[in-house]
């Protein structure tokens, strides 16, 4: 139970909730092993990880895709395409209202 200042019970709802990726981080893991193609035109040998930013608007579909650290172009458009396949996510809600969220993830090449 949740009560406000003036001691009246209130909802115990969370006041937001971020977007997820609807089944979770295992489910995204798998998706991300399964869809990722190492570049054809960098050695095997090489391994990095991107970090890419992007939204989830209020429909749970994926905008503004941007690379917050860039290695090589070849590794960013991987990632990109990567995310751009995504199915769509749980959107974000405050106060029960979905709202755009901005969802950072790793992306690793291995």
């Amino acid at each position: 139970r949740s009560y406000s200042v003036t001691g009246v019970q209130t909802c115990a709802l969370p006041i937001y909730s971020l977007s997820e990726y609807i089944g979770g981080q295992e489910k995204m893991d798998e998706f991300i092993k399964s869809n990722l193609n190492y570049p054809k035109e960098l050695p095997d040998n090489n391994s990095c990880c991107i970090y890419v930013g992007f939204i989830i608007n209020k429909s749970g579909g994926i905008e503004e895709i941007g690379i917050r650290n860039s290695i090589n172009i070849v590794y960013d458009e991987c990632a990109v395409k990567l995310i751009k396949q995504m199915p769509n996510w749980e959107p974000g809600l405050v106060k029960g209202f979905p709202v755009n969220c901005l969802i950072t993830i790793r992306v690793s090449f291995f």
